[in-house]
């Protein structure tokens, strides 16, 4: 089974869909690509929070259940 994994910062965060794999291996073969944006959402992690009115650090902690968006920009041949 064919597999393309997601890095972020160097850490494995999933694998591209089965039905996405021949496009996005096209798309990095033609090198049209512009931009490559990912947001990583829930998960069971914490989010730290500064206060600076009290000077204080907080830890507030999230779902754990999480989600991965990724978007590509990339420009297309234009032929006339």
């Amino acid at each position: 089974m064919e597999q393309l994994q997601v890095f972020v910062c160097n850490t494995h965060i999933g694998d591209i869909k089965k039905g996405g794999i021949s496009k996005v291996k096209n798309l990095l073969k033609k090198g049209n690509i512009e931009n490559i944006w990912s947001e990583v959402s829930g998960g069971n992690y914490k989010h730290l929070r500064y206060d600076a009115g009290k000077d204080v650090y907080y830890y507030d902690e999230l779902e754990k259940e999480f989600s991965i968006t990724i978007e590509i920009t990339y420009k297309e041949e234009i032929t006339e």
